[in-house]
């Protein structure tokens, strides 16, 4: 809900702000560089919801995410930025990881948006390299550090030209979904529009 950071949608808890909701950064946007248009997320990371995220993902229930992900798209069909998109990927998730769980959250959530709002989807062009420290415990300092160079595009022509749409569980600082934008976009991708199902406060 408005009015929030017109970049990464951190909300302000302010209304007084809602006049100029189209100009807002935060402090954390007027300080780093983006190299994604925006991200917009469908709810809050906390109380209930966060419960659900994280059945969805720690609990072997895939279907949690199928049903977001139909809200998702719901959500989001009122944005023409994302409505004139090309491409839908999805974060890639750990090897090791995925192998762990059974599945990739961000695709489950992916495949069910792009049936949403018929635009494709590929989670063969940006790939995951390594096992690293999971994000969780890191300041946003080290997760920055902690992704650098973890992603890797598979073939730069299919996105070259193309507006892309990331599309991750959840924005905690936005280290990851940032440097798969730098990668995408550094490979030749027009721009890239990020989307979670949640963001932390």
């Amino acid at each position: 809900m408005p009015p929030f950071c017109s970049l990464c949608s951190k909300p302000f808890y302010n209304p007084v702000l809602l006049d100029c909701e189209e100009i807002l950064k935060c402090d954390e946007c007027e300080q780093r560089a983006l190299y994604f248009k925006k991200c917009r997320s469908l709810a809050i990371y906390q109380d209930e919801f966060k419960n659900i995220i994280q059945q969805f993902k720690f609990y072997d229930q895939p279907y949690i995410g199928k049903f977001l992900g139909t809200k998702l798209a719901e959500f989001i069909k009122t944005d023409p930025d994302y409505m004139n998109s090309d491409l839908i990927i999805p974060v890639p998730l750990q090897k090791k990881r995925e192998k762990e769980r059974g599945y990739n959250q961000s695709f489950i959530i992916a495949q069910t948006l792009s049936k949403g709002i018929l635009i494709p989807i590929s989670a063969r062009y940006l790939k995951r390299l390594g096992n690293h420290p999971p994000q969780s415990n890191l300041t946003m300092k080290e997760r920055k550090l902690n992704v650098r160079g973890t992603f890797f595009v598979t073939n730069p022509l299919q996105i070259k030209g193309k507006t892309i749409i990331l599309v991750d569980d959840v924005f905690t600082t936005g280290s990851t979904l940032n440097e798969c934008a730098r990668v995408l976009r550094h490979a030749g991708a027009l721009q890239v529009l990020a989307i979670t199902l949640a963001r932390t406060s």
